[in-house]
């Protein structure tokens, strides 16, 4: 058996260009982006719905999925994994975005109110195709490595969402950081680990990590204005 010692590394060539991955630093985000604004070719805008985008830096991020935007998670997402960058990178990041102007639309207009559990779960359709979270059982086809973390922060308050992190990072050996509620204690996130909480966690799994509190951040929309951010995307 061979053996490895110090971090596993991977060597790829994507889009021409050789890419070194550090397995241990990669995560699987699900967001979600107007990219209809961002990219108002259809062709060129179909690339980054439901589609694996690889993002190393901050500039790559908001080339694809653009600045913060008021009901989109992308925005402050981005922000919260590079604001730790310190020099040294944040790892690689697989980032699917699942918001697609052409479907989610509240009174005819694109809105990212109309995403839906399913959205966030996703499938696969008989010719492999993926969506949502299931792209993450494909990422060692695509780039040689399962991602360490997948995560969908704003999203993991749902019960059917947890579930499926749970079963997929089982498989795939990763881990994800789930929020807790806004308000809540730090004892009643111990609490809500088992039956009798004020919320419902009811997970002991080593793979689904609950974080707690949420973060203050300056509103980039509203000029002298908070908003409070899950702390999942902080931690990733």
């Amino acid at each position: 058996m061979e053996k490895h010692f110090g971090p596993e590394i991977v060597e790829a060539t994507i889009g021409g260009q050789l890419v070194r991955d550090v397995k241990a630093a990669t995560a699987t985000i699900i967001v979600t982006a107007p990219v209809h604004e961002l990219h108002t070719d259809p062709v060129e805008m179909a690339k980054y719905i439901n589609k694996p985008i690889l993002i190393r830096t901050r500039a790559q991020w908001i080339a694809a999925f653009g600045n913060h935007k008021a009901g989109y998670t992308a925005g402050w997402v981005g922000d919260a994994i590079f604001d730790q960058d310190k020099g040294k990178g944040v790892g690689t990041l697989e980032v699917i975005n699942i918001f697609d102007p052409a479907t989610h639309q509240v009174a005819a207009l694109p809105d990212p109110a109309a995403i839906s559990n399913l959205d966030v779960l996703g499938s696969i359709d008989a010719a492999g195709n993926a969506t949502g979270l299931k792209h993450a059982y494909g990422t060692y086809q695509r780039f040689g490595w399962f991602s360490k973390f997948v995560s969908c922060p704003g999203f993991t308050l749902m019960t059917c969402v947890r579930d499926e992190l749970e079963v997929s990072n089982n498989k795939i050996k990763a881990r994800v950081y789930i929020d807790t509620p806004v308000g809540v204690t730090a004892q009643d996130v111990v609490t809500a680990r088992g039956p009798t909480g004020a919320f419902d966690l009811q997970t002991n799994s080593r793979r689904l990590i609950p974080v707690w509190p949420y973060m203050e951040a300056v509103d980039t929309e509203n000029a002298g204005q908070t908003i409070l951010e899950p702390y999942s995307a902080t931690m990733l």
